[in-house]
């Protein structure tokens, strides 16, 4: 009793800047994941140009980043549980910075979607282990609103990805997205090696630090039907983001957008995006996160639908977009807020990994028909129509998940 009183005590007492520089530190990672997640989307309509080929040949790139993502989320638990969440973050940054500079000189398709696999790993394994560690060195009675800020930090990053690559590409090129997207993270590096905790540091902080939790560990307690849904509307929400995300830029040409004007796509999904998630944490204080996200993925599907059946200038297009980035970033960052209320400290980095997991299988399958219907040559406005389908199903599921939730008492970690 008197040792988890001390510990208790020692976290208390240290939980000032500390604690915050370390939340802020796994914020700036997810930022840079952001950035460099978006980044190939966002070159796809110049290089398609240069090397002579069409967009729906860079499929396999877009699947390659996901691919690997999913290989770094579904990982990071047991190699965080074993080698510490700090290592793992000051890996994986290493790693998309490695795969982001490589990419930059990259002159195949081949080659670029082997890169991207590599780059989504160190992307993937960098997400959960920041989320949790955040969680963990913030005010516990904050991890709802830490989650959120710190998953803000992917939409920020793929925004300001946006808004800097049409300039870039234009007086460098479009291997100056990827040099950035190298040179950020490698300067990052040295903050987080003297500023995330040590694995002591961790254990002195926290009584209940993640020990190596098993995915069956998920589907105890009541919780597998939980788990079910909540992978099951990751997969069908980031399989819509992930399409618009990486082909919008694309498509956009078929609305009368340059070449270098197409990244305004992304920026104005990502600015929605920013602003929806923002709303996110003031509406889940009134209502129920799951309520706030069915009527997201509601929302999500009008203005899909909108999109595809209208007819809007450019810049009432561009707003619509944000609309969209909103509906959909609330449930990318919705998702893990769910899965650290779902699951305790022990599990919580396995958790949000094989959430994020299901998801990312969700953005190579969305990507992937996308240039199916590409490459079928089916029009623009039908392909972005096509999307309205999984944000219904992803609203349903959270539905199902809401009732299953009534009357279960999950306890506070």
């Amino acid at each position: 009793m008197s040792t988890a009183i001390a510990t208790h005590s020692i976290a208390r007492s240290t939980s000032g800047t500390v604690s915050w520089r370390g939340v802020v530190l796994c914020f700036l990672t997810v930022l840079l994941d952001g950035f460099d997640t978006n980044s190939i989307g966002l070159v796809v309509p110049i290089m398609a140009h240069e090397w002579s080929l069409p967009s729906s040949a860079f499929t396999p790139t877009f699947m390659g980043t996901s691919l690997g993502a999913v290989i770094g989320y579904v990982c990071s638990g047991w190699v965080a549980a074993r080698y510490s969440r700090r290592n793992v973050m000051i890996s994986s940054v290493t790693i998309f910075a490695l795969g982001s500079l490589l990419t930059a000189f990259a002159t195949s398709i081949h080659a670029l979607s082997w890169l991207r696999i590599l780059t989504g790993i160190g992307l993937g394994a960098a997400l959960p282990a920041a989320i949790s560690l955040a969680v963990q060195y913030g005010p516990q009675h904050r991890r709802e609103v830490i989650t959120i800020g710190v998953a803000t930090g992917l939409v920020m990053g793929g925004t300001a990805g946006g808004a800097m690559a049409g300039r870039l590409i234009a007086q460098f090129g479009w291997s100056s997205i990827f040099l950035v997207g190298s040179l950020l993270p490698f300067l990052l590096l040295p903050a987080l090696w003297w500023g995330l905790p040590t694995e002591d540091e961790v254990k002195k902080r926290i009584v209940d630090a993640p020990r190596g939790a098993s995915v069956r560990s998920l589907m105890e307690g009541g919780m597998a039907v939980r788990t079910v849904l909540l992978w099951c509307f990751a997969l069908l929400n980031f399989a819509t983001f992930y399409a618009l995300i990486f082909w919008v830029p694309t498509l956009l040409g078929s609305f009368g957008f340059s070449p270098t004007d197409a990244p305004l796509g992304a920026v104005a999904l990502g600015i929605g995006g920013v602003i929806g998630t923002l709303l996110l944490v003031p509406l889940s204080a009134y209502f129920s996160t799951q309520r706030v996200l069915v009527a997201t993925a509601l929302l999500t599907v009008v203005l899909i639908t909108c999109v595809s059946k209208l007819n809007f200038d450019r810049v009432a297009l561009l707003l619509v977009l944000g609309g969209i980035g909103a509906g959909l970033n609330c449930g990318n960052i919705g998702q893990s807020a769910l899965a650290v209320s779902l699951y305790p400290p022990a599990s919580r980095v396995t958790g949000i990994g094989w959430a994020a997991a299901f998801g990312r299988v969700g953005a190579v399958i969305g990507p992937a028909i996308g240039g199916m219907l590409m490459s079928l040559g089916a029009m623009p406005r039908d392909i972005v129509l096509s999307a309205f389908v999984p944000m219904l199903l992803a609203a349903l599921v959270v539905l199902a998940m809401n009732f299953v939730s009534r009357g279960i008492y999950v306890p506070r970690q």
